[in-house]
């Protein structure tokens, strides 16, 4: 139950100050990010983590393949864009304010619908390194 509190905790104070400052804004102009991984298609910046959450600002410009993390939760907020997201059995759009729960050991993939990148925040918990990524071969 703590890294649930701890994670809504994170997310009802990035969600107001990405109010405050303008949502997308907020996160390109601060200086502090560590960029984790950028290439032609996905550009990852850590925004903070510890031991109990890790929390990303990712931008896709067309797809996260399908995949699930066996000891990782996720949940993503979308800043902007738009895009078709598949969560277990399920098929959705996403867009600016959704907010998407993904519990551990769920197959879940997104694509991007437009021209402009689906930028989002990820917070996973507890603390991700990347190597809890495991892909679905189609």
């Amino acid at each position: 139950m703590g890294n649930s509190r701890l994670i809504l905790a994170i997310l009802v104070f990035l969600l107001s100050v990405s109010t405050a400052y303008g949502q997308t804004e907020f996160i390109h102009h601060h200086k502090n990010l560590v960029k984790l991984k950028s290439d032609k298609d996905l550009d990852i910046r850590v925004l903070y983590s510890d031991s109990l959450q890790s929390t990303f600002y990712i931008s896709i410009k067309k797809e996260v393949a399908a995949h699930f993390h066996a000891s990782h939760c996720e949940t993503v907020y979308v800043l902007s864009g738009k895009g078709m997201m598949m969560l277990n059995d399920s098929v959705f759009k996403i867009n600016k304010g959704s907010l998407i729960f993904i519990p551990q050991n769920t197959p879940h993939s997104v694509r991007v619908l437009g021209k402009k990148p689906l930028k989002v925040m990820s917070i996973q918990s507890p603390h991700f390194d990347g190597t809890d990524r495991i892909w679905i071969k189609p």
